[in-house]
């Protein structure tokens, strides 16, 4: 088989694969429109078990809803992370600060719901931003002690300079007033850098350990 041929080849199974979870996600996302209903407990067969980690929260990005984690719920339940729980931001969120605000409230639930246990926060894309912002900047670190994010563009994108009737865009421009305040150290923290090698729109770590914004 030439190489040609097997790139080719590649690239056909790519998009296919591609295409196919595009569609899976069109199929599924009526089943996200609703909220999660909260307060409420996790599943009645988890009750009895003792938990192997604490809540964790997924967020989603920007014009989408909770079903695009529906895959990696399936899988983190496959694997023992029983208490999961995804909510919706509305599309029209006009501002990132504001929407981290209502993420607090469900960060203060969750960990309340669990006896105080430390909350984790995954974040896709736009998720990921509203998620840091809270970390970062409104003193989430109290309640959070990891956050995941995904796709998300902590150094703004160029694809936000596209005119766009939703506000919470221009937020994410690279030069936008929100960059340049995520770039600022947290409120009476120590300031590090990414590990070395850390990619800049996914990382991963403890929200207290070396790497990440620390408080002092």
């Amino acid at each position: 088989m030439s190489i040609p041929f097997q790139r080719t080849a590649v690239t056909v199974r790519g998009a296919g694969a591609e295409a196919a979870a595009l569609a899976g996600h069109l199929l599924r996302y009526p089943t996200g429109v609703p909220p999660e209903h909260q307060p409420r407990p996790c599943p009645a067969r988890y009750a009895a078990a003792p938990a192997h980690h604490g809540p964790v929260l997924l967020l989603h990005g920007f014009i989408d809803n909770r079903a695009v984690f529906a895959p990696l719920r399936r899988t983190l339940g496959g694997h023992g992370w029983t208490h999961l729980h995804a909510l919706n931001h509305s599309p029209l969120t006009r501002d990132v600060r504001a929407a981290a605000i209502l993420l607090a409230r469900h960060v203060e639930w969750a960990s309340q719901a669990h006896g105080g246990a430390p909350v984790a926060l995954i974040g896709h894309s736009l998720g990921g931003v509203i998620a840091r912002y809270y970390v970062q900047r409104l003193g989430g670190d109290e309640l959070v002690d990891t956050l995941v994010t995904l796709a998300t563009p902590h150094e703004g994108t160029t694809a936000a300079l596209l005119p766009t009737p939703f506000p919470i865009t221009r937020q994410l421009r690279p030069n936008s007033p929100l960059m340049a305040e995520l770039r600022l150290p947290a409120p009476g923290a120590v300031p590090t850098s990414p590990p070395s090698g850390a990619s800049s729109t996914n990382w991963s770590c403890p929200a207290r350990t070396p790497g990440c914004t620390t408080r002092t």
